[in-house]
């Protein structure tokens, strides 16, 4: 859905990252920012990356992204016939045990078997192994498990800036990792990972409106930037559940919960009432998805949400997305169209039977999102749209940091098992 490019590091000036794509790698290299004379501005990248003036101390270490990928293994090329793998390598500094660690996801079609297993120094040809130009030195100890691969080796701080020269305080590093203040690279594209097997049932929740999702932007952000989602479909957005009716022997029991509704279409409403918020219980807003032995565990919002995890030093992390237990973020502002819907709890039955069903659809508006942002050019146009915001300032978001935005939606019918929801994920870096 989304189209997410390169990456950059920044992570307290200490870290120097590669990118390595099936095998091979290309590594951000480049000197530290130097110590500027009297006030003068340094030009550290990847990070703060400040040096101290006086007499030759060292700046941190830095550089910017020459990284190019691959369509295959060159030297296995049976192993990416599904596509690359990529591995992501960090260099940690000595003060956090001086070593390379690289991760990446199971090659396509050619999964290892989880465990640990070492890979020589000089890189066999296989894609269980980082490629041979990755940082450090020796063999790689590694461990499998049934989504990852993680491999370490001797390695450790990145190669040193050029000193201060004595005469005054040391440089700032540059904000975008050029010293200029200029926006930072795009991040690669977001690789959302699931449906998977693991001892959470939640990974293994399928989603099957995912295409409803139909554009995220932008990648790189401002703190005074918003963050937007598109959505398109046959059917209106439900923006939430807007009353629970739970169903006793003894009679309904009805809960009325405010969801800011359309006053035309298109039509546009900020800080949108989203109706119940809850995730538990009779009373949740939550979908008809469950799994066995745990049927309040896999119910997922009905409200629009974003999910976020902080990857800048740990970038294959998903410990914020709602398979993992993350919080949701119901939108700032809503444009377009869009309804609400009820949910049925029915506990005359064994098990209870849960519900939930949207409200009539309103006009259409097509493409026509209203004082919103115009849709991204191609958009496919199936009645309905509808763009949510959220306001970087206030998902507390830190400038040079990298973040997974993990996008969930459902649609207004909700006719299949479970419900019908979507979901997907962007890479957004903050400057």
């Amino acid at each position: 859905m989304v189209d997410q490019r390169s990456f950059a590091w920044a992570a307290m000036g200490l870290l120097l990252a590669a990118v390595l794509s099936c095998g091979q790698s290309s590594v951000l290299s480049g000197s530290g920012g130097g110590g500027g004379s009297g006030n003068g501005s340094g030009g550290g990248s990847a990070g703060a990356g400040a040096s101290a003036g006086g007499a030759g101390n060292a700046g941190a270490s830095g550089g910017t992204s020459t990284s190019t990928s691959c369509e295959c293994d060159p030297d296995n090329p049976s192993m990416c016939t599904q596509g690359c793998t990529y591995w992501t390598c960090m260099n940690v500094p000595a003060s956090a045990g001086n070593k390379v660690h690289c991760d990446a996801h199971q090659p396509d079609g050619s999964g290892f078997s989880p465990g640990s297993y070492n890979c020589p120094e000089i890189t066999v040809d296989n894609a269980a192994c980082p490629g041979t130009d990755a940082p450090g030195s020796g063999p790689w100890h590694c461990t499998a498990t049934a989504s990852m691969l993680g491999c370490d080796r001797g390695g450790g701080e990145g190669a040193a800036g050029t000193g201060g020269d004595g005469t005054g305080s040391g440089g700032r590093g540059g904000s975008a990792g050029d010293g200029t203040g200029m926006a930072p690279p795009e991040p690669p594209p977001c690789v959302l990972g699931y449906p998977m097997m693991t001892s959470d049932p939640r990974t293994s929740v399928v989603f099957n409106e995912s295409d409803v999702l139909r554009a995220f932007s932008p990648h790189v952000a401002r703190a005074n930037d918003t963050l937007k989602v598109f959505y398109g479909d046959e059917h209106a957005l439900t923006l939430g559940v807007r009353q629970v009716q739970v169903k006793t022997a003894a009679g309904t029991m009805t809960t009325d919960y405010p969801v800011t509704m359309p006053n035309g279409s298109p039509a546009m409403a900020q800080r949108p009432m989203v109706g119940t918020t809850m995730l538990d219980g009779d009373q949740a807003g939550t979908d008809t998805s469950a799994c066995d032995g745990a049927p309040d565990r896999c119910d997922r919002p009905m409200f629009p949400a974003i999910f976020i995890t902080d990857i800048t030093s740990a970038p294959m992390s998903r410990m914020g997305d709602w398979q993992y237990g993350g919080t949701p973020i119901p939108p700032h502002a809503v444009f377009g169209t869009w309804k609400a819907a009820v949910r049925l709890v029915d506990k005359t039955r064994n098990p209870q039977q849960v519900t939930v069903t949207p409200d009539i659809d309103p006009p259409r508006n097509h493409l026509d999102v209203g004082t919103g942002d115009p849709p991204p050019a191609g958009l496919r146009d199936e009645g309905f749209s509808a763009e949510a915001r959220w306001n970087v300032a206030e998902l507390g978001l830190q400038a040079g940091h990298t973040y997974r935005i993990q996008m969930m939606v459902h649609d207004g019918d909700q006719t299949r098992s479970g419900g019908d929801a979507g979901q997907n994920c962007a890479l957004v870096r903050v400057y």
